[in-house]
C-alpha cells in the first residue's frame, strides 16, 4: 500500500507523525508532497517559519519517508499520476482541483482533524462527498458541525438527521492525533533533561482566548 500526505505547512507533520511513523515501520511505501508553491505558506512572508521545507522534515525511527516538493498543482497531479497512491491524507486545500482533475481513478481522500474547529471549517456541505474518511476528535464532533451549517444556513434545519449521518459514515473518532507522539516520550527523560525531581507533580496550563469573545454558539 502507497500512502500520501499533502504537506502545505511544517506542523500538519506533527498531527500525522505517529501514522507516518507506524506505516513505515510496517515497510507502506510514504511520500510527502511538499507545498512549495507558496499558495498556504510563502518562505519569506508571514507564514514563512511553516513552510514545508525538505531540511526540516522530522527524523522518523523506521526509515524516512520519500519526499517530493512540488510548484503547481499540474506537478502535484502528474507526479499521482506517475506514482499513484492508494490513500491520500490532508487534500483539503486542493479538494476542488484534485476531484476535478481526478474524475474516474483517485486516491481514497482522508483528512485528520487538527484543531477544535478544522472540522467545521474545512468541510463544508459541497466537499462532505469528496472525502472518504475524516479522523476526528469525537462523536461530538459531528453534531457541532451539523449545528454549525445550520447555524449559517449552509444547510435546512429539517434534514439535520440526514446530515448527521452522511458524516456519521466517514467519520472515524480517534482523539487528538497529535498527541499520539507522546507514546514516544520518556517521561523520566524529560524530567532528567528539565532538572526536575522524580515525583514532583507537573501541572500543564494550557490557556486558550481564541475567539471567545465571539457571540456565535459554536467558539464557546
Amino acid at each position: 500500500m502507497r500512502l500520501g500526505f499533502v504537506v502545505t505547512r511544517l506542523n500538519q507533520i506533527r498531527h500525522a507523525a505517529l501514522l507516518i511513523e507506524e506505516a513505515l515501520a510496517r515497510g507502506l511505501d510514504v511520500t510527502l508532497f511538499l507545498d512549495h508553491s507558496g499558495r498556504r505558506a510563502h518562505p519569506a512572508g508571514l507564514k514563512g517559519y511553516v513552510f514545508p521545507r525538505t531540511d526540516a522534515i522530522p527524523v522518523f525511527r523506521h526509515g524516512q519517508p520519500r519526499l517530493l516538493p512540488y510548484a503547481t498543482l499540474e506537478a502535484l497531479f502528474g507526479a499521482l499520476r506517475a506514482r499513484p497512491v492508494d490513500v491520500l491524507f490532508g487534500a483539503r486545500p486542493i479538494l476542488p482541483e484534485l476531484t476535478a482533475a481526478f474524475v474516474i481513478e483517485r486516491p481514497l481522500i482522508t483528512e485528520i482533524q487538527t484543531a477544535w474547529d478544522s472540522l467545521m471549517l474545512h468541510i463544508a456541505p459541497d466537499t462532505l462527498d469528496s472525502v472518504d474518511a475524516f479522523y476526528g476528535f469525537s462523536e461530538a464532533s459531528v453534531d457541532w458541525w451539523v449545528q454549525y451549517q445550520i447555524e449559517f444556513g449552509r444547510i435546512p434545519a429539517a434534514e439535520r438527521d440526514d446530515w448527521r449521518e452522511r458524516l456519521r459514515a466517514r467519520f472515524v473518532p480517534v482523539g487528538f492525533a497529535a498527541a499520539e507522539q507522546f507514546k514516544c516520550v520518556d517521561p523520566n527523560a524529560v524530567r532528567a533533561r528539565l532538572r526536575l525531581p522524580p515525583g514532583r507533580p507537573v501541572v500543564l496550563y494550557l490557556p486558550f482566548p481564541f475567539q471567545t469573545i465571539w457571540r456565535e454558539f459554536w467558539p464557546h
